[in-house]
């Protein structure tokens, strides 16, 4: 059959092919070729009035039907029948398994919910595959804290101020208390607007610099005005807990350190210190000579629980 079916439409139950008219064979209806009874596909059924008689014996044409020329399907209504309903049982069959996977979805909702609520320190893996399936695995970790360890302060001893080829003795002098170790100095005025520095010795028995400590350093600086300042700079490990610094004129009548002409009282354990007040740089009579005295007592810190005795004081 060389006739172009332009389209088919489901109406109902019934199946309906519309072909355009003079479309298709030339013995078609309305074609202004052929005639029933002429020896192709078609027959006529009575009345003049010409059908198909195709291949598809269930097709039949109405001259009576519009132009659009409407097909209407004679298949037994159980056919079709079959058809719709095969067709329901699809989308019922679709909506199911939608139901089911939103139930499968809520199922697996609820069962994380639980797991995270009952493993608050865990980490929770889960997998699901159909079946809702839950593995935990639980991880542990401990930290270990201890306290810093106590700081002690300890005292290490008396230092005094050493400058070589310039220091003297106290035991050289008479004054009280200068039967000891240590040392003094006598700078000129002009000397210590220049500045003079030395060493900080601690132990120095005997004033034997070779059994001392070496805690830092010490300088000595004067003013236009002659005002003198004496500056402590302990090394790393070291403090100074109390300044004491003895500026006149010759003879030294006392090396007790609490009579010198400076005591700075207790200090809170500093790397660095200088007297805040200038001393005056004395006039001195009859020929006689300034000198300087620069003592300390030197702290350290340790974390042993006692302190070892003093070096010298």
């Amino acid at each position: 059959m060389r006739a172009s079916l332009a389209g088919a439409v489901l109406v109902g139950c019934g199946l309906v092919l519309a072909l355009p008219p003079g479309q298709g064979n030339n013995n078609l209806p309305g074609s202004g070729h052929g005639v029933c009874g002429t020896p192709h596909r078609y027959r006529c059924l009575g009345g003049n009035q010409p059908s198909y008689a195709s291949r598809m014996p269930w097709i039949t044409h109405t001259s009576g039907e519009p132009s659009s020329s409407v097909l209407t399907s004679s298949l037994p209504s159980s056919s079709i029948a079959s058809t719709t309903s095969a067709s329901t049982t699809s989308a019922s069959t679709t909506s199911a398994s939608t139901t089911s996977a939103s139930t499968t979805s809520a199922s697996t909702t609820s069962a994380s919910t639980t797991s995270t609520l009952t493993t608050s320190a865990s980490t929770t893996s889960t997998l699901t595959t159909g079946t809702l399936t839950t593995s935990t695995l639980t991880t542990s970790a401990s930290t270990t804290s201890s306290a810093p360890p106590t700081v002690t302060t300890c005292e290490l001893g008396t230092a005094m101020g050493w400058l070589e080829g310039d220091s003297i003795t106290l035991n050289t002098q008479s004054g009280n208390g200068c039967n000891r170790w240590g040392w003094y100095e006598t700078p000129t005025l002009a000397e210590l607007q220049i500045g003079i520095s030395g060493i900080l010795y601690v132990g120095a028995g005997g004033n034997d610099i070779a059994n001392a400590i070496n805690v830092g350093d010490w300088t000595a600086f004067a003013s236009p005005t002659g005002g003198v300042t004496v500056t402590y700079s302990l090394d790393p490990g070291y403090f100074i807990d109390e300044a004491h610094i003895d500026l006149d004129c010759l003879p030294i009548d006392t090396c007790a350190p609490g009579q010198y002409t400076f005591n700075s009282g207790a200090l809170p354990n500093l790397p660095v210190y200088a007297n805040p007040t200038p001393l005056q740089y004395p006039t001195c009579s009859g020929g006689s000579q300034a000198y300087l005295i620069i003592h300390g007592s030197i702290n350290y810190p340790t974390s042993a629980t006692t302190c070892e005795p003093p070096v010298a004081t």
